[in-house]
């Protein structure tokens, strides 16, 4: 269920002075995968199977009284060092979605006559906006249903591939990205929008 409270109530108190919202609105919490889980959804599950098998077999040896490997290794370790991989392949397979759901809901946009500004709550209070006459360039990626994603920005690629996926969670950043639209209806509205905005700007 969607907060009650509209995008332009929570970011009154971030506009600035003869700000105005002319846009608003909210990434779909319905919509699951990104283009990017064509690899990821299978990878997840190989190494996710793969940790599982590793614990049942160790943990399946242990209670059978064994305390060696092979090897000569200790079954203990190898049961804690497994339980790390099995953690991290559950949110790769599971977790990651969580937690892409969840912060969806916490997110809100919006484009004013000045800014692009992103909002998110998740994690305590957080803006990123980038004002329009300092757009280097807008990225649009629109399906044929018109959900569409919208980046204000270059992203370096080693982020972009975990870019609305949940594993921005897990990936390093440096300073705030570009601010990113996703999962937007009407996409090539916004994109238009904007671009008109831009052209109007005067441009440093």
């Amino acid at each position: 269920m969607l907060a009650p409270y509209s995008p332009q109530e929570l970011l009154a108190n971030d506009l600035l002075a003869d700000e105005e919202v002319l846009w608003s609105g909210r990434p779909d919490p319905r919509i699951t995968f990104a283009r990017a889980d064509l690899f990821l959804v299978p990878f997840s599950l190989l190494w996710g199977g793969f940790a599982l098998f590793w614990e049942a077999t160790v943990i399946a040896a242990l209670l059978r009284g064994e305390e060696r490997s092979g090897n000569g290794g200790s079954l203990w370790f190898f049961a804690v060092f497994g339980l790390i991989f099995v953690v991290a392949g559950l949110y790769f397979m599971v977790g990651r979605f969580i937690y892409k759901r969840l912060k969806k809901k916490k997110t809100y946009y919006a484009v004013t006559n000045k800014r692009v500004l992103v909002l998110t709550t998740l994690r305590g209070r957080h803006l990123n906006a980038v004002f329009i006459d300092r757009i280097p360039q807008i990225s649009k990626s629109v399906n044929a249903d018109g959900v569409g994603m919208l980046r204000f920005g270059n992203l370096p690629w080693w982020l972009a591939q975990y870019d609305n996926t949940g594993m921005d969670l897990l990936s390093p950043t440096h300073g705030d990205p570009p601010p990113v639209f996703h999962d937007i209806r009407e996409a090539d509205s916004v994109y238009e929008l904007v671009n008109s905005l831009v052209r109007e700007s005067p441009r440093a």
